[in-house]
């Protein structure tokens, strides 16, 4: 555990609370407010010894994001949609007690290494709550999965995946007449679709927590993009901000970010692989 400790001003008759966990903690002002943050990349406990002044605290939970598609063909494999996010930032508290807490990070899907859909990543937990993993991305003409946020689908009138609500988008849609697969949809915004003899789509970007954690984890604190579509042409979906990967051959998502991995193309350039989903992410924070 890593532990970089900055040393603030605290209010009068505020008691913070006492926790350990994670893989690293580091102190961070948001420009008013001062704020413990406990970041888990790995399954662990939070353990609070002492609530505090009155134990609220804030949370980011991301899971895994989804695989994507691979072809043995010349044509598109969908992107892999975006792992779940559940999130309190910036608005009401979850009270903690003086106990321990399991925190369960979401594994990434896998693309498949031969001919098929990716698969979907797996659940993060925390608090009792939990975000759902990426779909993976369909192959050739076959539909991206359901998920967190769906997978982008396969090329030539396949249907992307539908995204949880609350959690993330659908997946981006094969135009009906070529081989360019869509995108994975991502936190805040859906897959794009394949565009027919242009390019595959892109994946939706995720969520933006900069504000919150500043820029040291996730993508530039960005989580939950979602992979990009392929295709059989020489432009590929680009992968959605937040981890997200770029369609290509064997791509992979950012692990710690939830991001879904990039559809694949097979065209003589590209060996038809697709790429395997991020893990997921938990983040805690509370006032100092």
């Amino acid at each position: 555990m890593i532990i970089n400790s900055y040393r603030y001003a605290v209010s009068a008759g505020f008691t913070p609370i006492t926790a350990t966990g994670g893989d690293s903690i580091y102190d961070y002002n948001d420009g008013s407010i001062d704020w413990r943050v406990h970041v888990f990349l790995n399954s662990d406990d939070f353990i609070v010894s002492n609530i505090g002044t009155n134990g609220e605290i804030e949370y980011m939970i991301v899971a895994g994001g989804g695989g994507g598609g691979s072809t043995a063909n010349s044509r598109g494999s969908g992107g892999g949609g975006a792992g779940g996010v559940l999130q309190n930032l910036g608005s009401t508290s979850l009270i903690v007690s003086a106990t321990t807490y399991p925190i369960v990070i979401g594994a990434g899907g896998n693309a498949n290494p031969t001919d098929g859909s990716g698969s979907n990543g797996s659940n993060s937990t925390a608090f009792s709550l939990t975000a759902i993993g990426g779909g993976g991305g369909g192959r050739r003409v076959t539909n991206g999965l359901n998920g967190g946020s769906g997978g982008g689908s396969g090329d030539n009138f396949a249907v992307g995946g539908s995204g949880t609500s609350g959690q993330g988008n659908d997946g981006g849609d094969g135009p009906n007449t070529s081989f360019e697969a869509g995108g994975g949809g991502g936190y805040s915004q859906a897959g794009e679709d394949g565009q027919s003899d242009v390019k595959g789509g892109d994946g939706g970007d995720g969520f933006n927590a900069s504000s919150f954690f500043g820029t040291s984890i996730g993508e530039s604190g960005w989580f939950a993009g979602g992979g990009g579509g392929g295709s059989n042409v020489s432009t590929h979906g680009a992968g959605g901000m937040g981890g997200g990967a770029n369609a290509g051959s064997g791509v992979a998502a950012t692990n710690g970010t939830g991001g879904g991995g990039g559809g694949s193309t097979n065209n003589g350039t590209y060996n038809g692989y697709g790429g395997d989903g991020g893990s997921g992410i938990v983040v805690i924070r509370y006032k100092l």
